[in-house]
């Protein structure tokens, strides 16, 4: 046998390869790539040991309460091995959207306090996502009631939770033990790195040294060393695997002479990888897959620091290990399969609850009702979401963006409206706050029918003006009712005594209106014009009566009172007729003769019709006047006036009537005395006209002739 047989890495066998390919004596190439398979195998899995060391949670601590805003996350944690899984992929991990505040808080608690919190950064940053959207669901909920309020988003505060304290304290805490938990393994892998370093040293001492068989048994010891060294920092882990097998190599190198005591290491190196196809074949029925994982990987990593077996066993034993590992892995892609299933099942539900909140994202309205409606409608496929489990991480994390961006477009948007009716708010307080001081200041007022018509127009005001928030709206409108009814009240209790002093004022007019009717004209018109004014003043001096009765009242006392008016006003009217009569038939007026008393009549006729012309045209003038008046403001005393003359004029109309009439009776009478005088003339005795001379007889004809004209 040639002595590179002899070579104890000649026999290494890496997952890469089954069987053993050739011997050392044969090809040295074969040791070199055998060499650099395990060398490669062990950068592999000491590396990404190294950055599962080293992963941190970079969680943000942030201020409670955050505002309503679509928080930053934090970069993905994964600790990825060998075969490509993260552990924390095969843990079954709660849907923790479902959990309320106080659940989310008592899992942080459990996990903050468990020895193994390291494992559980993933948990925590999903138990914090979590948290955070109840925060922001509470703030825009309690942002919206404080709106529907009236109050200025500007000066909203949302209300402490004493919860969110709590929950940012532990946070705090987790992060330190985390921090902490680096620093410590980062020492660590700084002193594992030394004391590799002096293994390699040692080894270096003994194989310059040219040491022999003696010297196997420390090499085992300084092997045992160093496979129970931990890890050291990634970029160390190479050099010092190819320094360390280097100089273990030369020691070898050096025994190929000693077939025995190669034996013997091949023995000891069984045993060794017996026990670990024992401790591998007993993670087969771990009920927990993931310790079985990690159970797997952690042996894989001791495999590798053990030496080689011998040719006839080294395939065996091999095949043994690789046998429970593939077992186990095999639950392990059962399990991924059944959670592939489960996360696109999940997956596809949650692309329909995207696909039901689409529409709200461009959903617009003026009517408070129908967005209160759509929140109502957002927050049930919210409550759905939460409901529904994982989805692959990569899915799982897109899609939740997708749907938390819709989700936040709607709030915007309906946040914007609220901003809109808020404004309005603000413009109708002010409005109804005027109105309510304008009533302040008329409630005392004691101008009742001018105060009562402001006041109604105030609420006639009050009644155009919108709504305003719903805390100030029993406020405003109790201050403004406040004044209102202080008028009123005031003014009715004014009335109820004026209802009093009403119907006594009316008994007393009752009483003067007999005493009116009883009353009998004096012979002279004077003094009964005189009591009649008496009455006329007695009745103004009484003052009101109750409404009911006022017409009643008023008429039958006019009704009186006219009457002896109309009686003076006959007898006065006889009078100034007599009077007028007599300056015609007077003594005076006779010595006129016939006919120029009938032309005296008739030109004084012509005067009084002239003059009736002359006032009907100043009446119809007046008249005209009065519809103007009547639209002027203030004209009551100007327009009383005006019609006071307008009645004088038509009393002027009616005596002058009289006086026509009276000239018309006068010529009527006049001719009638005229027609019985030549009557009588003509019945006289024939001697009296014989004795009429012969010149008188046309005369008399002639005179005849002229009256008869007349």
């Amino acid at each position: 046998m040639s002595e590179n047989s002899e070579n104890p890495i000649v026999d290494s066998v890496t997952p890469e390869s089954n069987t053993e390919t050739t011997t050392t004596a044969n090809n040295e190439n074969a040791v070199e790539s055998t060499v650099e398979a395990v060398e490669a195998i062990a950068e592999e899995t000491s590396q990404t040991e190294i950055v599962e060391a080293s992963s941190t949670l970079e969680v943000v601590e942030e201020t409670i309460p955050v505002v309503a805003e679509v928080l930053a996350d934090e970069p993905a944690i994964e600790e990825t091995h060998n075969d490509g899984v993260a552990l924390e992929e095969l843990e079954q991990r709660e849907n923790y959207f479902s959990l309320s505040q106080a659940e989310l808080m008592e899992r942080l608690q459990t996990i903050n306090a468990s020895s193994d919190f390291y494992s559980k950064k993933l948990n925590v940053r999903e138990i914090r996502e979590a948290y955070r959207n109840h925060q922001r669901d509470t703030f825009n909920a309690n942002l919206l009631k404080f709106k529907e309020d009236g109050g200025d988003p500007k000066e909203f505060e949302a209300p402490e939770n004493p919860m969110d304290e709590k929950f940012n304290e532990l946070i705090k805490s987790f992060n330190g033990k985390v921090a902490e938990e680096n620093k410590r393994k980062e020492r660590e892998l700084q002193n594992n790195l030394k004391a590799k370093l002096q293994l390699i040293s040692e080894v270096k001492t003994i194989v310059d040294g040219a040491a022999g068989a003696e010297a196997l048994d420390q090499i085992h010891e300084i092997q045992a060393k160093w496979r129970a060294i931990g890890l050291v920092p990634a970029s160390d882990t190479e050099v010092t695997w190819k320094n360390f097998n280097h100089h273990i190599n030369r020691y070898f190198d050096g025994l190929k002479f000693l077939k025995e005591l190669r034996e013997l290491d091949y023995k000891r190196n069984l045993e060794l990888k017996t026990a670990l196809c024992e401790r591998a074949e007993k993670l087969i029925i771990e009920p927990t897959i993931k310790v079985a994982i990690e159970g797997v990987r952690s042996l894989m990593e001791e495999w590798k620091e053990i030496g080689p077996t011998s040719k006839e066993s080294n395939e065996t034993i091999w095949q043994r290990f690789t046998s429970a590992m593939d077992n186990v892995y095999a639950r392990q892609k059962e399990y991924l399969d059944k959670r592939k299933a489960e996360f696109d099942v999940n997956l596809a539900k949650k692309r329909e609850l995207v696909e039901k909140m689409r529409p709200f994202v461009d959903f617009e309205s003026d009517r408070n009702t129908e967005w209160k409606e759509k929140t109502t409608d957002v927050e049930a496929i919210m409550n759905e979401w939460k409901q529904v489990g994982f989805a692959a991480k990569a899915d799982n994390d897109a899609i939740w963006e997708e749907f938390k961006a819709m989700r936040e477009k709607f709030y915007t948007t309906r946040n914007a409206h609220f901003d809109k009716i808020h404004s309005m708010f603000v413009h109708n307080q002010k409005a109804k706050t005027e109105l309510c001081e304008q009533a302040e200041r008329l409630k005392e007022n004691t101008n009742w029918r001018d105060t009562s018509n402001a006041i109604k127009k105030l609420q006639e005001e009050w009644k155009q003006i919108g709504p305003v928030p719903q805390k100030l709206s029993d406020k405003l409108w109790k201050r403004f009712r406040a004044s209102c009814d202080v008028f009123f009240d005031n003014m009715k209790l004014h009335f109820e005594e004026s209802d009093k002093k009403n119907a006594e004022n009316l008994s007393a007019k009752e009483e003067l209106i007999k005493r009116v009717e009883a009353f009998e004209l004096l012979d002279d018109n004077n003094e009964t014009i005189e009591k009649l004014k008496a009455f006329q003043s007695e009745w103004m001096g009484i003052g009101h009566v109750p409404m009911k009765e006022k017409e009643r009242i008023n008429t039958a006392y006019k009704k009186a009172i006219d009457a002896h008016f109309e009686k003076v006003r006959s007898r006065v009217g006889e009078h100034n007729k007599n009077t007028f009569r007599a300056r015609y038939t007077a003594p005076s007026q006779n010595n006129h003769s016939g006919t120029n008393q009938q032309n005296k009549l008739r030109d004084d006729k012509f005067k009084l019709q002239d003059r009736i012309k002359k006032i009907q045209s100043e009446i119809a003038q007046q008249e005209n006047n009065l519809s103007f008046f009547a639209k002027s403001k203030n004209a009551d005393m100007v327009l009383k006036e005006v019609k006071g003359r307008i009645d004088a004029a038509h009393n002027e109309v009616r005596k002058l009537k009289d006086q026509i009439k009276i000239l018309d009776e006068l010529r009527a009478e006049q001719e009638n005395k005229k027609a019985a005088t030549a009557i009588t003339e003509a019945s006289e005795p024939s001697t009296n006209a014989e004795a009429t001379t012969v010149n008188e007889a046309p005369a008399a004809t002639e005179n005849n002739t002229e009256e008869n004209n007349n």
